[in-house]
């Protein structure tokens, strides 16, 4: 009998303790139930972020240093006569002329990129009084913010309004002054001073004005065959009778035929052809008065003859400059612009030196 009481208490007693059980598990659901979401959700919410151990925030770079930026652009760019694959600086700085699709990063194939660098130009014989402007323009606001920086003969920064011109709101640059004499010749640097840079190209205008008006000239007559290019029957009035360049300068030209034009003399144009016997050469050709033409309109072609490489028009002192990547004739061409004078003689220069360009093969991936 003793033993049926002993296992009856037990069983009261298990029974006790799953019932207990149950009680706490319906006050926990209760307590998870939809009416208490928003108080939890809540709690979780307010409950402060644990802190992470040995975390040290990164220093955020800043903008302006060129030589820690990186170009990246989605097409491909070849190099350019100035930069090359390295860019150039003060001791092999390129004669300053309008220049198109330069590029500050070299050839760069899809997904890929470069360390930008610096192109460097230079002024000669700059005319005391006369005020020069270099605009460096990107071919689109999303691949380069440019700067630029005008130096002296000893590259030291002048001292003029605006210069340098790092203004990055505006993506170019742009330098304006009037040579003093003080300079014997100066160097202008172009260079990106943020990181929006993705490649691409830009485009360098050169152009300058007279500080002081230029004096009407006394016109003095002027023999029939003005000089010896366009004596008949070679008179180099066409690209097909265009006269050789053999000299580096030509002196004593003119733009006056009273035999082929006689009732217009002053209708006169001259073709030269400059031979590009190697390829890989950087060619400049700039034309000037002795004392008159205060303007010329010139033209630079390229070996196929219709391909117009470049042109200024109405300048005092014109010049052009080009790479010529393989090897050919460049024919150029000048006449006089509109209201000019009609007598008088003028001087060509032109200069050709290698171009020193790495060329690099591009992979596509």
């Amino acid at each position: 009998m003793k033993r049926l009481l002993r296992a009856h208490s037990t069983f009261l007693t298990v029974l006790f303790l799953a019932a207990s059980c149950f009680a706490a598990l319906i006050v926990l659901l209760l307590a998870d139930s939809p009416a208490n979401a928003a108080q939890s959700t809540s709690n979780l919410t307010r409950a402060p972020a644990l802190p992470v151990v040995g975390f040290v925030p990164k220093a955020i770079p800043l903008l302006g240093s060129p030589g820690v930026i990186t170009c990246t652009q989605t097409y491909t760019t070849l190099a350019d006569p100035i930069g090359g694959e390295t860019g150039n600086d003060f001791v092999n700085a390129a004669s300053i002329a309008p220049y198109q699709d330069l590029s500050l990063v070299g050839t760069v194939g899809i997904d890929q990129s470069k360390k930008v660098f610096t192109e460097t130009f230079r002024l000669d014989n700059p005319k005391t009084g006369t005020k020069y402007k270099i605009e460096a323009i990107p071919y689109q606001t999303s691949n380069y913010n440019l700067g630029i920086t005008l130096y002296d003969h000893n590259r030291q920064v002048v001292n003029v309004t605006g210069n340098p011109d790092e203004n990055s709101t505006n993506y170019k640059a742009s330098i304006e002054f009037v040579a003093n004499g003080a300079a014997l010749y100066y160097f202008i640097k172009v260079y990106q001073i943020t990181q929006q840079c993705f490649g691409g190209t830009y485009d360098l205008s050169f152009s300058y004005t007279d500080a002081t008006p230029t004096p009407t000239p006394t016109v003095t007559p002027s023999p029939d065959y003005p000089d010896i290019y366009d004596t008949p029957p070679n008179n180099n009035d066409t690209i097909n009778a265009a006269a050789f360049l053999f000299q580096y300068q030509v002196t004593g030209l003119t733009l006056y035929n009273a035999v082929l034009y006689p009732s217009s003399p002053g209708d006169d144009q001259d073709w030269f052809i400059i031979p590009a016997t190697l390829a890989g050469y950087q060619y400049v050709v700039s034309a000037a008065p002795d004392n008159i033409y205060p303007a010329f309109n010139m033209q630079v072609y390229g070996p196929d003859r219709p391909i117009l490489i470049a042109q200024v028009l109405g300048a005092s002192n014109p010049t052009i400059g080009w790479f010529a990547p393989n090897t050919g004739y460049y024919f150029v061409r000048l006449w006089r612009a509109s209201g000019s004078p009609t007598s008088g003689t003028y001087h060509l220069n032109w200069s050709a030196w290698p171009n020193f360009v790495v060329y690099l093969p591009i992979i596509l991936k």
